[in-house]
């Protein structure tokens, strides 16, 4: 009985995860402003197949992840550079209250930048089993990305997505906080949006071989119909993706309201 809990819930978890691929490729194919940036997902479970990639083991549960991760990093396209210690960062780690399946999400890094929408994740039994595992890391990232340096400052970034909507900018930004070392940086909304604006320097994917350095700002337009995620090349200013967060509804067209880059469902960007 236990057993045939356990594999209820593997085929359970493995429809979801199959689902939130599914979800993920139609607002791509929806995306009408640029570079979409998707990473096709790579899973290391077949389609049709039921059961577990790896025996019981009493690891820790990121510990299990991380080690399947880099012993089957080419089954996933992926060099060994890709899965190195220091090549990625948790995202977010938790068990479930009802099935006791944690939930492990590990997000892309190069030279400390996250990459956005690079994630790979997993889900452990609580006997340490790995039910699946799926990745939209960038393969051999290293010679993906064009720079490590940014010529746009954050202030710049913040004219550009201001100028990009239409809107005034104060004759000075007010920045609020900055963790320069890690490339985040806060600027008071005043006069620009309802929200203080954050300023996040990512690697915004163009496709599995172009990977460019970015700024990913956060504009909430004043009158509350737009909340705009834009991420602008850090070298030229250009626009590469960006993505509402209000929803409008659109009767007109079927995909009316998929018209940008809607972010992965494997995890909130919020924790990343």
């Amino acid at each position: 009985m236990i057993r045939f809990r356990q594999l209820a819930i593997a085929v359970l978890l493995g429809l979801m995860a199959l689902t939130l691929s599914f979800s993920h490729q139609r607002q791509i194919l929806a995306t009408t402003d640029g570079p979409s940036g998707h990473i096709p997902s790579v899973s290391l479970q077949q389609p049709g197949e039921i059961g577990f990639l790896t025996a019981p083991a009493a690891a820790e549960p990121l510990t299990i992840v991380v080690d399947l991760l880099q012993a089957r990093a080419s089954d996933l396209t992926l060099t060994q550079a890709d899965v190195a210690a220091g090549s990625f960062v948790v995202s977010d780690l938790y068990m479930s209250e009802h099935t006791g399946v944690t939930h492990v999400y590990l997000q892309q890094t190069h030279a400390g930048i996250r990459v956005y929408n690079a994630y790979v994740n997993a889900n452990v039994m609580p006997d340490g089993r790995v039910v699946n595992l799926i990745s939209r890391f960038v393969p051999d990232l290293a010679g993906a990305v064009n720079t490590t340096e940014a010529a746009l400052t954050p202030v710049e970034a913040v004219a550009v997505a201001a100028a990009e909507l239409g809107l005034g900018l104060p004759e000075a930004l007010n920045m609020i906080a900055a963790e320069a070392d890690a490339g985040s940086y806060l600027f008071a909304g005043t006069g620009v949006s309802l929200e203080d604006i954050p300023v996040q320097l990512i690697y915004q994917p163009i496709s599995t071989t172009e990977v460019r350095l970015a700024w990913d700002v956060e504009i909430y337009e004043l009158g509350g119909e737009n909340y705009w995620s834009m991420r602008f090349d850090a070298l030229t200013g250009e626009l590469l993706s960006q993505y509402n967060y209000v929803v409008h509804d659109d009767w007109g067209t079927a995909a009316g309201q998929l018209t940008s880059e809607a972010p992965a469902g494997f995890a909130p960007e919020g924790i990343a």
